[in-house]
């Protein structure tokens, strides 16, 4: 396998994007727990902040991703292109690029008003 075919094959995996976007929903519902035992909403607040950080992460991976892309389908190899056709975000990634978004608005939401939102609602 070539140089640039190990870049597309590796362009086309999402597993380290989904993970983060994981770990960053499965610490808002954590921090939601331990704020709820602990009548402390500063850790829902706090755990905004990973979200936001982790779903950036995801962003910035997949605009690596799609960069590589690019670069594969402007270079020589043209017949690589058609064999990884189409040199596109696969369906999988660009959901989890969506979510990734989403996740960035929620997160500063809870990150700004996590504390006021705990005490006002869940109390």
């Amino acid at each position: 396998m070539t140089q640039i075919e190990e870049q597309i094959y590796s362009a086309k995996k999402y597993g380290v994007e989904l993970s983060l976007v994981s770990l960053g929903s499965i610490s808002v519902l954590a921090s939601l727990y331990c704020s709820y035992v602990s009548n402390d909403y500063s850790w829902l607040s706090r755990s905004g902040s990973l979200m936001v950080l982790f779903s950036v992460i995801v962003e910035y991976n997949i605009l690596k991703k799609q960069q590589i892309l690019n670069e594969a389908a402007r270079s020589d190899a043209t017949y690589i292109i058609t064999k990884f056709s189409p040199v596109v975000l696969g369906r999988n990634l660009r959901s989890i690029q969506i979510a990734a978004h989403y996740s960035v608005i929620v997160g500063t939401l809870i990150w700004g008003y996590g504390d006021l939102f705990g005490r006002q609602c869940l109390n």
